[in-house]
């Protein structure tokens, strides 16, 4: 996660959060789930993180923080994801 900041043309600077995922470590990360038809497919990591911007799209909620804009060059290795930027960090750590 990197921290970014713009500013406008009156000066005032907005934050962005940019997540950065790469293609090669999301392709290693398989699970196998049930399709429309019931039938067990295999998905890897790109698929996942596809359904978690189509979720991020249509959210709209005070307590959800906003997609700004997703970098998806198909041409290089790394896929980005700015947000808005959010005071005092995560409220959950999910890596314990």
């Amino acid at each position: 996660m990197k921290l970014a900041s713009k500013k406008d043309k009156d000066g005032k600077s907005s934050r962005y959060a940019i997540k950065m995922y790469k293609r090669t470590k999301l392709r290693t990360l398989k699970s196998f789930r049930q399709d429309d038809q019931g039938r067990t497919v295999l998905k890897d990591g790109v698929d996942d993180l596809d359904k978690e911007i189509a979720i991020m799209k249509r959210l709209d909620h005070p307590n959800v923080i906003d997609m700004i804009e997703i970098i998806d060059d198909p041409n290089q290795e790394k896929i980005y994801m700015v947000t808005s930027y959010i005071e005092n960090g995560a409220i959950m750590n999910w890596d314990q």
